[in-house]
């Protein structure tokens, strides 16, 4: 429902049950005050007695606990208006023993009356509407730019974990300085074979070695190490 839209931007999303409490509204008005920017806050509740204390309680509560923050609030459904557009179901108020329900006219109309689409436009307009397009613009290209070269650098990644690659210098010669090796393994579900020059991978010097030796290099996340075998 708003949690998809709410999310998609990386709204906070506060959901209250029945007046808040202290530590609730706290919490809330500290996050505020934390951001140091003008703050709007918009409320999705029933019309219904109950449901407009709620919000009125809301907004008390938070300019006490941060009296010097700029807050804008607003109810934003249900309303009167979208009672009417949308022909939403009404119940009978309960008025017996319900002090909120005083000076409250007519039925009641649950948040859920709405249908979720018509619930998500509203939720995704209060958003919106504070957003920049240039710059949101401008931030899905480098988002995407930046995937992009995430996912290359992950592909190498995962394909020198996977492979071992053995060096032979059976000649004595020393192998890294443009020796050919073969490359065997399993890279990305192939089982194929490569035949690459030693020396584009490493060149550390070494000495003549004295007897033929095997050089085995292990590949793991781009670093690449040896060790004499035999």
């Amino acid at each position: 429902m708003a949690t998809s839209v709410t999310a998609e931007w990386d709204v906070p999303l506060m959901v209250v049950k029945g007046f808040t409490s202290k530590a609730f509204a706290n919490s809330a008005a500290e996050a505020i005050d934390a951001v140091g920017k003008p703050a709007f806050l918009y409320y999705f509740g029933d019309w219904d007695p109950g449901g407009l204390w709620v919000w009125k309680d809301v907004q008390a509560k938070i300019r006490r606990y941060a009296p010097k923050a700029d807050v804008t609030f607003e109810g934003v459904a249900v309303t009167q208006q979208q009672i009417a557009d949308y022909k939403l179901p009404t119940r009978p108020t309960k008025r017996k023993g319900n002090s909120h329900a005083k000076n409250f006219a007519g039925n009641s109309v649950e948040v859920d009356a709405l249908p979720p689409v018509t619930l998500q436009d509203p939720v995704r307009n209060c958003i919106e509407r504070y957003i920049d397009k240039r710059q949101l613009a401008i931030t899905k290209v480098a988002e995407a730019s930046e995937r992009e070269a995430l996912g290359v650098r992950q592909s190498i990644a995962m394909r020198a974990f996977t492979l071992v690659l053995f060096g032979t210098d059976s000649a004595g010669h020393k192998p890294f300085r443009g020796a050919g090796f073969g490359l065997s393994g399993n890279a990305a579900g192939s089982a194929s074979h490569w035949r690459l020059p030693l020396g584009l991978l490493a060149s550390p010097q070494r000495r003549r070695p004295r007897r033929p030796s095997r050089i085995a290099l292990r590949v793991r996340y781009s670093r690449c190490r040896w060790h004499r075998e035999g």
